[in-house]
C-alpha cells in the first residue's frame, strides 16, 4: 500500500500536500541533525501519513488512519533495530529524500519505486 500511496501522491498532490510532505521531511533532517531518535521516528510516522493523505484517495486514507497506531509502533520498533547500525541512520533519511523527491517532481513510477525500496530495506 505504500508504494501504491506514494505513486498516487506523485500524480494527485496538491501544491499544498507538496509543502506539508517537504515540511515534515525537513523535520525529519533537523531530528536526524539533532540525533533524536524519538523525534525521528514520531516525524516519520507523520511523513508516511503525509504521503498517504496526499494520495487523495479515501479508502487508502482510512485503511492507514486505522492502522495509525501499528503504524506508529513498528516505526519505533523498526528504527531500534535498524539504529543498531549506526550506517543506517543515513540510509533511511537518503530513502525518505527519495519518496519526498520523487512525489515533488510528480514522478509516480520513481515515488512507488523509492517507497517499495524503502519498506524493502526495513523489511
Amino acid at each position: 500500500m505504500e508504494g501504491l500511496a506514494a505513486e498516487r501522491a506523485a500524480a494527485h498532490a496538491t501544491e499544498a500536500d507538496l509543502a506539508v510532505i517537504d515540511s515534515v521531511f525537513r523535520r525529519m533532517e533537523e531530528a536526524a541533525r539533532k540525533h533524536n531518535p524519538e523525534a525521528e521516528a514520531s516525524i516519520d510516522a507523520d511523513f508516511h501519513m503525509a504521503i498517504v493523505e496526499a494520495a487523495h484517495n479515501v479508502v487508502m486514507l482510512h485503511m492507514m488512519r486505522s492502522l495509525n497506531d501499528l503504524l506508529v509502533k513498528g516505526v519505533f520498533y523498526n528504527r531500534s533495530v535498524v539504529y543498531s547500525l549506526r550506517e543506517h541512520r543515513s540510509r533511511l533519511l537518503d530513502q525518505h529524500r527519495a519518496i519526498r523527491d520523487a512525489v515533488l517532481a510528480r514522478d509516480p513510477p520513481a515515488a512507488r519505486a523509492a517507497a517499495e525500496a524503502h519498506l524493502d530495506f526495513i523489511a
